[in-house]
C-alpha cells in the first residue's frame, strides 16, 4: 500500500508544569571531573519549525496485534557521537487500524488532532557542579484519528533532537525504540497506545553511564513519562 504522507510541525506552546527528575547521582567524591549528577527537566515550551516528508512509504511493519498495526521505524538514532542526527526523512511511527492484515490509508481516516509536542532537557554535571552535557529533545505525535467513525489512532510519533552541547572529553549517544503497542480502549472503540523508550549513553575516559526513560503515548492524547 503506497501513498504520500506529509506532516507539518509548527511552533507549539505546551501547557506543562515544570519539574526536574534526578536520573543519576554518584557518591564518588574523589574524581570531580567525572559525571556526578544527571537530571531531566520538562520544559514549558516545545518549539519546532521543521517539515518532514515520508514519501510513498510509511516504513516497515513494526508490530501487529488484533486491531492495530504499527508502521514506520522501530529503532532510530537521535544523537551520534555528540551530534544531533537530522534527516530529511524524519523517523515516524504510526499506529493504524488493522484490516485483514493491512493498515488503513490516511485518506480513509479523519478527525486527526494537530501535532502535540513536549520538550525536555537532560543535564549532566560533574563533581564541581559544571554542566558537561546539555541535551534538549522533543516528543511529538498526532492522535484521535478515526476509521469509520470509530477508534482513536496515532500518527507521526517521533523523538527529535533540538540541541546537544557536549564538553570536550565526553561522548554522548541517544537512540529511541518502540517497546510495544496496545489497545487501551475496547474492541468496538479501540484506542491505540505505545511505549517509546529513549536510551542515553554518556562516556568519558574513566566512566560509562547508561540510562533510559520511557514515554507512554495514547490515541486519547496522553503523553506520560514513566
Amino acid at each position: 500500500m503506497k501513498f504520500s504522507f506529509v506532516i507539518l510541525l509548527f511552533s507549539l506552546l505546551v501547557q506543562a508544569q515544570l519539574y526536574a527528575k534526578v536520573i543519576y547521582q554518584s557518591n564518588d567524591r574523589d574524581n570531580k571531573q567525572e559525571v556526578a549528577f544527571v537530571e531531566l527537566i520538562e520544559n514549558s515550551e516545545a518549539v519546532l519549525g521543521l517539515r518532514a516528508e515520508n514519501g510513498d512509504e510509511l516504513g516497515d511493519i513494526v508490530k501487529v496485534i488484533d486491531q492495530l498495526i504499527a508502521v514506520g521505524k522501530k529503532v532510530w538514532q537521535i544523537v551520534e557521537d555528540g551530534k544531533p542526527v537530522y534527516s530529511k526523512d524524519l523517523p515516524l511511527l504510526h499506529i493504524l487500524p488493522n484490516v485483514d492484515g493491512n493498515y488503513v490509508s490516511f485518506y480513509q481516516m479523519d478527525s486527526w488532532s494537530a501535532p502535540t509536542a513536549k520538550s525536555y532537557t537532560l543535564i549532566y554535571k560533574n563533581g564541581f557542579g559544571q554542566e558537561v552535557i546539555n541535551f534538549k529533545f522533543t516528543v511529538i505525535f498526532q492522535h484521535g484519528g478515526k476509521y469509520n467513525d470509530r477508534g482513536s489512532y496515532l500518527s507521526g510519533i517521533t523523538v527529535v533532537p533540538n540541541t546537544a552541547e557536549v564538553m570536550w572529553g565526553f561522548k554522548f549517544d541517544v537512540k529511541s525504540q518502540v517497546l510495544n503497542i496496545a489497545n487501551v480502549g475496547t474492541k468496538d472503540g479501540p484506542i491505540a497506545s505505545t511505549i517509546i523508550k529513549v536510551d542515553f549513553k554518556a562516556e568519558s575516559p574513566l566512566k560509562l553511564i547508561d540510562s533510559s526513560m520511557s514515554f507512554f503515548i495514547s490515541g486519547a492524547g496522553e503523553l506520560q513519562l514513566l
